[in-house]
């Protein structure tokens, strides 16, 4: 059996509840065996004659040689592109020119992109870059940019958030998603467990200074993220259905990004540990570790780092952050090439603050109820965390291998993740009340401990 779901690509005729009128997503999303079928009619009623593939070699033998084949069976020119290093592959300067120089010689009316992350960002940004349309083949439920309108690029290092476009269609089939690597499962499921946090990171900074919110946008990534951890133990031993689940969960945190304009339901605190060790991997210090994995272990730790933030009994008006030279020069020397991107997320930051800093709540009991639900679901996720093999600790050291991290590595990410986003989060709110330090100190501590 297939699913399909199709949105409109005209904004809602009344506004939403958040008082803004939402752009839906265009995308159209089929999960079905017949998928190479599936995507050949729908070339076929989009006129396309000339077709450019990009994969790497492991997708491509999950279903980009499948959907050539059909394609080419009804007369369409397929030309593609398959990446050999699908291990190191990056979305970066060298894959976009790769895919560029290739795309000017083939000169096709749209892209197919066969992949998950990496694959589909690299398409994302060189078919908007050239005003062609694409489609994404999906190939496992490893990551939630399969709908988004962004593309998150890796240029000098240092991950950016660039507008793109979404995909005029999604296709994939249950089979293709079921059999993805283990690896690929448990990094979609802790993409997905990353969203407990992202929306707490928006609940907090809407709380403290009223930065806009949708209840309704926030419902609907908690929903999906519920549902899959609630099918856990059946997504560990891939059940099919609950493999589509995860699948569309993800799907939908890109379609509520791109209702939103930006990724902020999405990816908050946790997201910017990974960004920042993308960016230490990109400096040569650790190796390439795949984003969900860092994303869910992230995950972990900013679960004790809201621990110990909603414990604090008092507030005091935040210090307002400082952006002198002496920060500056430090910046410059962290991030080299990409100092001024983090510069200017900070400027911004620090502009939002000063305009907000007098309506900021100083509540601490009902800024706890306010965060109640979400906190009892982060109890279930960590769980869920676990249970897909992405554990908590230091003990045993499992992830800190996995991934390449140690103690130290962690410490500096908790003091410097905050300055990669202009987006407000729990380690802001911790340095606005002078408490950082002594949080990073406190987590780094209990998690050692047996």
């Amino acid at each position: 059996m297939g699913s399909k779901t199709e949105q409109s690509q005209t904004e809602q005729s009344k506004p939403c509840v958040c008082g803004r009128h939402h752009p839906l997503p265009k995308s159209v999303v089929w999960v079905d065996e017949s998928l190479p079928q599936r995507l050949v009619e729908w070339a076929l009623q989009q006129g396309w004659q000339r077709i450019f593939l990009v994969a790497d070699i492991h997708t491509y033998a999950a279903a980009g040689g499948w959907v050539v084949q059909e394609l080419r069976s009804v007369g369409l020119q397929v030309e593609t592109e398959v990446f050999e290093n699908a291990k190191g592959l990056l979305p970066d300067e060298a894959a976009v020119s790769r895919v560029q120089g290739r795309m000017t010689q083939v000169d096709p009316n749209g892209l197919v992109a066969v992949g998950s992350g990496v694959i589909n960002d690299i398409v994302r940004y060189t078919s908007d870059a050239a005003g062609l349309p694409y489609v994404s083949v999906a190939t496992a439920p490893s990551m939630d940019g399969y709908a988004s309108s962004v593309a998150a690029m890796q240029f000098s290092g240092l991950k950016v958030t660039t507008p793109a476009q979404a995909p005029l269609a999604i296709f994939s089939a249950p089979s293709v998603l079921q059999a993805a690597p283990g690896e690929l499962l448990q990094a979609g499921f802790g993409d997905l467990a990353g969203k407990a946090i992202s929306l707490m990171d928006w609940k907090l900074a809407h709380f403290l200074y009223g930065e806009y919110f949708c209840p309704v946008v926030y419902a609907g990534v908690r929903q999906s993220l519920a549902t899959v951890v609630a099918k856990v133990q059946k997504l560990r031993v891939r059940d099919s259905s609950s493999v589509v689940d995860l699948f569309q969960g993800l799907v939908n945190s890109g379609m509520a990004m791109a209702m939103v304009g930006n990724s902020r339901p999405a990816s908050g605190s946790e997201h910017h540990c990974s960004h920042y060790w993308d960016f230490i991997a990109y400096e040569g210090q650790r190796p390439h570790t795949l984003h969900g994995l860092q994303v869910g272990f992230a995950t972990h730790w900013m679960d004790r780092f809201y621990d110990f933030a909603l414990r604090l009994p008092t507030w005091r008006q935040p210090d307002l952050p400082w952006l002198g030279m002496e920060w500056e020069n430090s910046v410059t020397s962290e991030f080299g090439p990409m100092a001024p991107v983090v510069l200017a997320a900070q400027q911004e930051k620090s502009d939002f603050l000063r305009a907000q800093s007098l309506a900021f709540h100083n509540n601490p009991t009902a800024l706890k109820q306010w965060l109640k639900q979400d906190l009892e679901l982060l109890r279930e996720v960590v769980q869920g965390l676990v249970t897909m093999g992405i554990q908590p600790g230091l003990q045993d050291n499992a992830d800190l291998n996995q991934l390449h991290l140690n103690a130290e590595m962690l410490a500096q990410t908790f003091r410097q993740a905050r300055f990669l986003r202009s987006r407000y989060t729990v380690f802001d709110f911790l340095a606005g009340q002078g408490m950082l330090e002594q949080a990073i100190g406190t987590v780094l501590q209990t998690a050692v401990q047996p």
